[in-house]
C-alpha cells in the first residue's frame, strides 16, 4: 500500500488495495480529550485531497458549547429568502439588491435551493460556479464576473448563516471561482471622436455627449445633474449621486431611482473645460425656450439634462440615441460606458498624472485607475526608458534625443506668459494710438 503523508495537521492520504483512494484525519476530540480518526473516501487521488480538506476544515471549525448548531431541515433556497428579506433588504442599494435577486432566482437557486443548508458542500458550489464557467448544451459559459458575483453572494450568504449559528463553516470558501480576465476595453480613436462629435452638432442630446467626452462622467451621472450643481465662477461641476431604473422584485415594477454616490470618490468636483461652457450655455438657452413654450406642464426638477417638459431622461433612451448618433456618423457600435473610456485614455496619452484622472474619475483606489488603462501607460514606455538610453551607449554612437514634451504644468505656465506679452503689447499699441490722438 502506497501510504502519503502530508503536512502536520493536514490528514494524511494511500492508496488502497482496491485502487481507490483513502484520506485520513486524526486529531484530539474537545469532549473526551481522546485522538480520533476519521476516513473519507473517493476513487481518484485528487478528488480524496478535495474531501479530506473539507473533512479537516468541517472538523477544525466545528462549533463549541457556547455555539451549538441545531440540527434543522432549512433548505439553502429558503435560507436564501430569509437572508434577502431580513439582511439585504434595508442595508443594500436598490440596484445591488436587484442584482442579487436576479443571481440567486437565475443561477443560484436551480442548482443549490433544494439542499439542505447544513449539507452544501463545496463540490456542490464548485460544480456551480464550473459549469457557469464552461457552459453547456443549454447554456452558453459566462463572463468571469459574472461568476464571481455568484461566488461572492453564496458566501455573503453563508457568512451570516454562520453568525446566525446554522451553520459551523463556510463552504464556499473551499471553492476556486475562475480567473478575472480584463475586458477588451472599446474607445474612440482620435479621428472617430471628432467624427463623433461632428454628427452630434445641432442634436439635443449634443451638450450631454460633449460632457460625458470632455468628463468622464457615467451616464447615471450626468442624468441626476441639476443646474445648481455647476458652478460658473470656478467652470466646474458637483456630482452628487445617480440616477437608473430599478425593478423591484418584490412588486416586479420599477422605477427611476436616484441615489447617493457609491463612494466617498464618486462624490467629486470636475473640472470643465473652456470649450464646453458655450455648449452648456446655448444648451441652457434651448431648455429655456422649451420650458416657455411648455408652459405649466413643465417639470421644476431643474435638472441639466431633460425631456421637453422636464422630466428625466429614461437611461436606456440615451443609449438608443447613441446607437443613432454613431450609425449616422458611420462609426462602429459603442457603449455609452465607451465614452468614459475615450476620455480617460486621452488624459493618459496626454501625460495627466493617474493620481488626477482617478480624482476626476472617481475612483475609489488609483490602483483601479492604472489596471484599466494600463495599456494606455505602457505606450509610454518606449519614450520613458529612452530617459536612460544614454547610460548604455558608447561615445562613438550618436544620441537621438525624442522631442522634448511639456507637461501640464510648463503648458500652462507657457499659456500664462504668452498671455501677458499679449497684454503688455495691446498695452503698447493703446499708448501708442493715444499718442497718436493728442
Amino acid at each position: 500500500m502506497a501510504d502519503e503523508r502530508r503536512e502536520r495537521g493536514d490528514g494524511s492520504i494511500r492508496k488502497r488495495d482496491n485502487g481507490s483512494w483513502e484520506g485520513r484525519y486524526s486529531y484530539i476530540d474537545d469532549d473526551t480529550g481522546k485522538r480520533k480518526t476519521k476516513s473519507v473516501y473517493a476513487p481518484t487521488k485528487n478528488e480524496v485531497k478535495r474531501k479530506l480538506k473539507e473533512l479537516i476544515n468541517y472538523i477544525d471549525n466545528a462549533p463549541d458549547d457556547s455555539e451549538y448548531i441545531k440540527q434543522n431541515d432549512v433548505t439553502f433556497g429558503g435560507w436564501l429568502d430569509t437572508w434577502m428579506k431580513d439582511y439585504k433588504k434595508n442595508s443594500v442599494r436598490p440596484a445591488t439588491y436587484t442584482t442579487y435577486h436576479y443571481c440567486i432566482e437565475t443561477h443560484i437557486r436551480p442548482e443549490l435551493g433544494d439542499i439542505k443548508l447544513q449539507r452544501l458542500r463545496p463540490d456542490h458550489i464548485q460544480k456551480l460556479l464550473n459549469d457557469m464557467t464552461r457552459g453547456n448544451k443549454k447554456k452558453a459559459p459566462l463572463a468571469s464576473w459574472t461568476v464571481l458575483k455568484v461566488k461572492n453572494i453564496i458566501s455573503g450568504a453563508l457568512e451570516q448563516a454562520i453568525r446566525n449559528q446554522i451553520i459551523p463553516y463556510n463552504p464556499a470558501r473551499a471553492t476556486i471561482p475562475p480567473k478575472l480576465e480584463q475586458k477588451e476595453i472599446r474607445i474612440l480613436t482620435d479621428e472617430e471622436q471628432k467624427q463623433f462629435l461632428e454628427a452630434t452638432v445641432g442634436h439635443r442630446y449634443e451638450a450631454l455627449f460633449k460632457l460625458a467626452l470632455a468628463t468622464g462622467m457615467r451616464r447615471g451621472e450626468l442624468l441626476a445633474l441639476t443646474w445648481d450643481c455647476i458652478d460658473w465662477k470656478s467652470n466646474s461641476i458637483a456630482v452628487k449621486g445617480s440616477v437608473s431604473r430599478v425593478k423591484d422584485p418584490d412588486t416586479g415594477e420599477s422605477e427611476l431611482h436616484y441615489s447617493e454616490p457609491k463612494t466617498k470618490s464618486s462624490r467629486r468636483q470636475v473640472p470643465i473645460l473652456p470649450s464646453i461652457v458655450p455648449v452648456l450655455r446655448a444648451h441652457m438657452e434651448r431648455q429655456e425656450a422649451e420650458k416657455a413654450k411648455a408652459g405649466s406642464v413643465w417639470n421644476e426638477r431643474t435638472l441639466l439634462f431633460c425631456t421637453n417638459i422636464g422630466t428625466a431622461i429614461e437611461p436606456n433612451k440615451v443609449f438608443s440615441v447613441l446607437n443613432k448618433i454613431t450609425e449616422s456618423a458611420d462609426l462602429p457600435r459603442i457603449t455609452f460606458h465607451a465614452l468614459r473610456y475615450t476620455f480617460a485614455t486621452r488624459m493618459l496619452e496626454a501625460e495627466v498624472p493617474a493620481k488626477v484622472v482617478q480624482d476626476v474619475l472617481g475612483h475609489a483606489d488609483v490602483t483601479l485607475t492604472l489596471n484599466t488603462y494600463s495599456h494606455v501607460i505602457g505606450t509610454t514606455a518606449h519614450e520613458q526608458m529612452s530617459k536612460i538610453n544614454d547610460l548604455f551607449q558608447d561615445g562613438e554612437i550618436e544620441e537621438i534625443k525624442p522631442a522634448a514634451k511639456l507637461s501640464i504644468k510648463q503648458k500652462i505656465t507657457e499659456a500664462k506668459k504668452n498671455q501677458k506679452s499679449a497684454e503688455r503689447k495691446t498695452g503698447k499699441e493703446d499708448k501708442i494710438k493715444e499718442n497718436q490722438e493728442r
